[in-house]
């Protein structure tokens, strides 16, 4: 019942995130209910994958506000390799799924927001950097196109 109940505040939470509505407290109250579910069962895997998915959610609602997630995304990661065994039922394997795609959405975004301060340290305009890759991977002797 504990687990239904945050499934359903869970996909509450996320339909005001997607209306922009969600607030810090409604996270806040979210881990602390998946903290307790925790505290009850921590070897159970129902609860480490609400406890996962609920640290997803407070992730993007950090990155929604423009605050870097990598803490919050960090430590869920630890806890699913740490505190999570095999056989990991399928809960599991989809909470980490999750967390992966958030963490390579992350490092996208970090990348698109570095490469043009990159260009632009580097003095070349980015079709002059992609020539210069070009030429630097041309055997010698060929001149670049």
């Amino acid at each position: 019942l504990r687990h239904a109940a945050l499934v359903a505040a869970v996909g509450l939470a996320e339909l005001d995130r997607a209306r922009g509505q969600l607030t810090r407290e409604t996270v806040q109250a979210l881990i602390a209910r998946a903290e307790q579910s925790l505290l009850i069962n921590p070897d159970g895997a129902t609860a480490q994958a609400d406890w996962i998915s609920v640290q997803c959610l407070a992730a993007q609602h950090q990155a929604d506000a423009g605050l870097d997630p990598k803490p919050t995304l960090d430590r869920a990661l630890a806890f699913y390799w740490t505190r999570t065994q095999d056989p990991r039922p399928p809960a599991l394997h989809a909470a980490q799924r999750m967390l992966n795609g958030l963490t390579t959405e992350r490092d996208r975004a970090r990348t698109r927001l570095a490469l043009p301060r990159t260009i632009k340290a580097s003095g070349r305009m980015p079709d002059e950097l992609s020539d210069m890759i070009r030429s630097q991977t041309k055997p010698r002797g060929v001149p670049a196109a």
